[in-house]
């Protein structure tokens, strides 16, 4: 199987506030994750597998003019589907990025709607990388992982069993 990850160098420091999130997620706090996809099915896919396979707690969202940025828990990553309700998703990328309570987070595109020649526009952005559809919902964390080069913490590394 082809590794579907594909890791777009940020001009845009992603790994602003890595280490605070190495030392949380050490410390047994589980990742926190936002994903705006507007299937349904995926989120629930996305979210269950996550949960089960990483320990990550993942809140969903199909239709992101609904998330109120300055209450809402601190995630770690935003994994963000391209076409997106009345929105594109790319259209998200800059107001993330000048949003203070989201410019730090990095940002991963969840897709299958990319293009060999879409990625030096991502990188310019600040996209920390891109994971194409279909995926594989057991190492979708791995590859999340890989991309923010985070230190495994999931239920599976930690040697939980539930």
């Amino acid at each position: 199987m082809v590794n579907s990850a594909i890791k777009v160098p940020s001009p845009l420091s992603a790994n602003a506030d890595l280490a605070s999130r190495h030392v949380s997620a050490a410390q047994g706090t589980p990742r926190q994750l936002l994903l705006i996809d507007n299937e349904p099915d995926i989120c629930v896919l996305v979210q269950d597998a996550l949960r089960e396979f990483e320990g990550w707690q993942v809140t969903t969202c199909c239709d992101p003019s609904t998330v109120d940025f300055d209450t809402s828990p601190r995630w770690d990553v935003i994994l963000l589907e391209i076409s997106v309700t009345q929105l594109t998703g790319i259209a998200l990328v800059p107001a993330f990025r000048f949003h203070p309570s989201t410019c730090h987070i990095p940002i991963v595109l969840l897709t299958s709607q990319v293009m060999a020649r879409d990625y030096a526009r991502f990188e310019q952005m600040g996209v920390a990388g891109v994971i194409a559809k279909p995926f594989d919902p057991v190492t979708l964390g791995r590859q999340i992982a890989q991309l923010l080069n985070w230190v495994p913490t999931g239920a599976r590394e930690a040697g939980r069993t539930n």
